[in-house]
């Protein structure tokens, strides 16, 4: 399966997802995306821009952990909840700098929308 036909199961896989965007953190570029017609260019870096953010704090918090003595890598996974929006941001577990986003209704699922991003992940890695 071709990696938009995968964001696309993707999205629909979990209750009001608009998006579903496979991103390299390292470089700011979403390279694939599934959604909406409503989404433009901007909206998918800002998300680029907001999983960078997102992973560089839970790097920095792993390094710090480290320092005091609390050894782990840093975890792979990124929340934000806003008022109208839960995006889960997934690092892939080999290649640090890719990541799938889920971009859905704010009182959407965690666990189903984390499940389906690590997956989907996954089923991008395996392909490559």
């Amino acid at each position: 399966m071709t990696i938009k036909k995968e964001l696309d199961a993707a999205r629909s896989s979990v209750a009001g997802c608009t998006v579903a965007a496979y991103g390299d953190a390292s470089t700011r570029l979403m390279l694939r995306s599934s959604h909406h017609d409503n989404i433009r260019r901007e909206n998918l870096d800002e998300l680029c821009n907001e999983a960078a953010r997102c992973f560089g704090l839970l790097d920095a918090t792993a390094d710090l952990c480290n320092m005091l003595g609390d050894p782990g890598g840093p975890p792979n996974e990124a929340v934000v909840l806003t008022n109208r929006n839960s995006t889960v941001f997934v690092r892939s577990d080999k290649l640090s700098s890719e990541f799938l986003c889920l971009v859905c209704a704010a009182q959407g699922d965690h666990a189903a929308m984390s499940s389906a991003a690590r997956q989907t992940l996954n089923k991008i890695a395996a392909a490559e």
